[in-house]
């Protein structure tokens, strides 16, 4: 057996494992509400906690079920670019 199913929840069903990514997403997406931020108009590290995994979740390579659903989530989207656009530039 994998490593990674013996524990945590790698152990879960797929359908399950995805489902429980969407709460979070939602969660996310929740907590922000219509804000530019998670706390008010300035990032705090709270936001770049959240920035930690937005990309990872949202990166287009991965055509799945869960990115498609993160990417249904128009602010949470829009915080994570101005995240990357504030810190992380090209």
């Amino acid at each position: 057996m994998a490593r990674t199913r013996a524990q945590g929840i790698g152990r879960q069903p797929l359908p399950e494992l995805v489902a429980t990514s969407k709460k979070l997403v939602d969660a996310l997406d929740e907590e922000l509400g219509a804000g530019r931020y998670f706390c008010g108009d300035r990032p705090t590290t709270y936001d770049a906690t959240g920035y930690a995994f937005a990309p990872g979740v949202l990166f287009p390579a991965f055509d799945n079920e869960l990115r498609k659903h993160a990417a249904t989530k128009k602010n949470l989207v829009a915080c994570a670019d101005r995240m990357k656009g504030q810190f992380w530039k090209d």
